[in-house]
């Protein structure tokens, strides 16, 4: 009998074969380029969701199907900048054996190094620094040896001398040029730290609720889409100071084999911590991790629970440059679980590409079949694919009711 069943059990696990290959894709028509160049297309929340997270499920196709080299970046949180800032140079003479530069402080209030920018030269010379905040009466601030070096290119370098941390309004150096030559100083100034943040694109269609149990907020992030977090910003109207500890949770189903059975289980997983404080317009970083529901859940303990009036989700940009033609259509497609990595030489030239002609969005994406030269070499179509189950499965029932009807009657005959 349990020959007689194997073909017809084989035959439905080839059609559940061909349905699990025959899952879609992603994929979304670009809106036609006005003029042939390079161009930026900014990713949408729903295709960053969709994507694997390093995004190597991304391709960029044109109107013949063929793929379009591309790079990929994606937008830090933070951008730092270290920039040089002179100062006001009041004084910059010979005095006897001694040049005397004198500068004035700026707004940034104390310093700890002034920068020197001096004409190439290769000695070591006496500075005596002090600071004064009138000009007249002048306090130690450093007496040291400046070894002046000499720039491997240019014809000029930065020497930095490092200062007990100083706020005074003026500053003069004295270099002693009793034992060599002078030096020509050009200019004064100190390093600069630039901080801004990232560009972050909003995740639209996020749904929230809030329930609270045992002196914990607990929050539901649903989204229309699978979607990726990487700040999250909680409304809050709320009396008085607060800080408040909490964490994010993804949660997913496990399947267990316990006793010949499969039990589906819910498991969750801790992506990411945070402190909800005021004063901070209630943003947190997000876990930056893919999922349809985000749980967030708030220790309030002993105080009352936060009155949370919304909350919204932000990804950093993720974005393609690629070089677009004005006669062609583009389609962006996603989800596809066969490709790798794609390597194009366009990647090797990411810093010497020209600038963007225009900057394109994703528009909302479409499940996408695979077509039967993506599929398997005969790939039926899913209406024969379901055709063929069912009729195994009848063939199966009749099979079944003979063979028992056949075992009836040898017992009987028995």
């Amino acid at each position: 009998m349990m020959g007689e069943l194997r073909t017809p059990w084989l035959m439905i696990g080839l059609c559940a074969a061909l349905l699990a290959h025959a899952q879609p894709q992603w994929s979304a028509p670009l809106k036609p380029v006005a003029a042939d160049g390079y161009h930026t297309i900014v990713l949408s929340p729903e295709l960053v969701g969709r994507s694997r997270a390093d995004l190597s499920d991304v391709r960029l196709l044109d109107s013949a199907g063929v793929e379009v080299p591309f790079i990929l970046e994606q937008e830090p949180a933070m951008y730092e900048r270290m920039y040089s800032r002179p100062y006001a140079l009041l004084r910059n003479v010979r005095e006897g054996k001694h040049t005397v530069i004198e500068m004035q402080g700026d707004s940034a209030g104390a310093i700890d190094e002034i920068v020197l920018n001096i004409r190439n030269a290769d000695v070591h010379k006496r500075a005596r620094i002090t600071g004064s905040d009138d000009r007249t009466s002048w306090f130690m601030i450093k007496d040291d040896c400046i070894g002046v070096g000499e720039a491997a290119t240019g014809t000029s370098l930065l020497r930095f001398v490092d200062l007990p941390l100083s706020d005074y309004r003026y500053y003069r150096i004295v270099l002693d040029d009793s034992l060599t030559a002078p030096v020509q100083v050009k200019d004064l100034g100190h390093w600069c730290r630039e901080r801004t943040e990232g560009r972050y694109t909003r995740v639209d269609g996020v749904h929230f609720g809030t329930s609270q149990h045992q002196q914990v907020t607990h929050i539901a992030l649903v989204g229309t889409t699978p979607f990726l977090a990487d700040r999250v910003v909680f409304h809050v109207q709320q009396e008085g100071p607060y800080a408040r500890e909490g964490r994010f949770i993804r949660r997913s189903k496990e399947s267990l084999r316990e006793k010949r059975r499969t039990v589906e289980r819910m498991t969750e997983e801790t992506v990411g911590v945070f402190t909800l404080r005021s004063g901070h317009g209630g943003t947190v970083t997000g876990p930056g991790v893919a999922c349809d529901t985000l749980f967030a859940r708030i220790a309030d303990h002993d105080d009352r629970p936060l009155r949370i009036t919304g909350v919204s989700a932000f990804q950093l940009e993720r974005r393609l440059k690629a070089r677009l033609k004005a006669d062609q259509r583009y389609t962006i497609t996603t989800a596809d679980e066969k490709v790798k990595r794609p390597t194009y030489d366009i990647q090797q030239f990411r810093d010497s590409l020209p600038a963007s002609v225009a900057v394109l969005t994703v528009p909302t994406m479409s499940p996408r079949p695979i077509t039967q030269e993506e599929g398997p070499a005969v790939a039926p179509s899913l209406k024969w694919v379901w055709a063929a189950i069912v009729g195994i499965g009848l063939a199966i029932g009749i099979s079944a009711v003979r063979l028992l009807r056949k075992q009836d009657g040898t017992t009987t005959n028995g």
